[in-house]
């Protein structure tokens, strides 16, 4: 792979992880106040 191929799923790659802990923190959030 090119070098910019991979700065690009590098990038995606920590852009999906943010979203899901993201995503996650909000789950566990609402399931402490159930």
């Amino acid at each position: 792979m090119r070098d910019d191929a991979l700065v690009a799923v590098a990038t995606w790659t920590a852009q999906q992880q943010a979203l899901w802990s993201t995503r996650l923190d909000a789950l566990g959030t609402l399931l402490e106040d159930t």
